[in-house]
């Protein structure tokens, strides 16, 4: 069985080799039709959440109770949960400092983090 930090550590990986394989076609792209330099940045960063969506929150070990209320919020991927911002995790009812310290914690192992904590 492979360990938590294994499997996400094989998965960032692999979400490295597609950046680099991102940067490669964007540099391309922009050699030939001069893009400016805040699209690339923006296709890089879009590329990155779209493989942190296909990863489970699951693979952060939250507790029961921060994992239950994410998953009912919709919030089933690791690429959704760092697409919000703390005041949106706040809002949920129920939903209070320790919990968000919780999960920029589990988060920071990854070096990742919310919207609004970069």
């Amino acid at each position: 069985m492979v360990s938590l930090e294994t499997e996400i550590i094989r998965r960032l990986d692999v979400i490295s080799d597609k950046l680099s394989e991102t940067n490669r076609l964007l540099t391309s792209t922009y050699n030939q039709q001069l893009l400016s330099q805040s699209e690339v940045r923006s296709s890089g960063l879009q590329q990155v959440v779209t493989n942190l969506n296909d990863v489970s929150i699951d693979y952060l070990e939250l507790s029961s109770r921060v994992s239950n209320m994410l998953e009912i919020k919709g919030i089933l991927t690791i690429g959704q949960l760092i697409q919000k911002r703390s005041a949106d995790l706040l809002s949920f009812r129920n939903f209070g400092p320790r919990s968000l310290e919780e999960i920029r914690q589990q988060l920071s192992r990854f070096d990742l983090y919310l919207r609004d904590d970069e």
